[in-house]
């Protein structure tokens, strides 16, 4: 009885890591979709307005040089908007999952084995 237990608890984790890293790499990819589409649509302006003054300011400007209103963020860009990030994260994710899809393929056998046999 153990041995059923045990099995059923790993296959359950391991759905569970299986598809939380699907999400993760589907995740990476929408955003890699969507930088391109900003890309080639040109919505990826590098200025913004700012939210006191209305004055155009760079996207990675801490603070608007009109006014002195302060943003609270620094001059790193996110990794969402690098698409060679994205791309490497959801390949990464993918073979990954579909690792981990075929080790699990076994204890599923064990499982299924321990169940039909009488």
């Amino acid at each position: 009885m153990s041995d059923k237990a045990e099995l059923i608890f790993a296959l359950i984790v391991g759905l569970c890591g299986i598809s939380s890293l699907l999400y993760f790499a589907h995740a990476c990819f929408y955003a890699l979709f969507m930088n391109i589409r900003e890309k080639i649509r040109g919505l990826s302006s590098k200025l913004v307005p700012c939210n006191v003054c209305g004055h155009e300011v760079s996207k990675t400007a801490i603070i608007c040089p009109s006014c002195g209103e302060s943003f609270g963020r620094d001059n790193t860009s996110s990794i969402a908007e690098s698409m060679f990030a994205m791309f490497v994260l959801g390949v990464f994710t993918s073979a990954l999952a579909v690792y981990l899809i075929i080790v699990m393929f076994e204890p599923a056998q064990e499982l299924y084995l321990l169940f039909t046999s009488k």
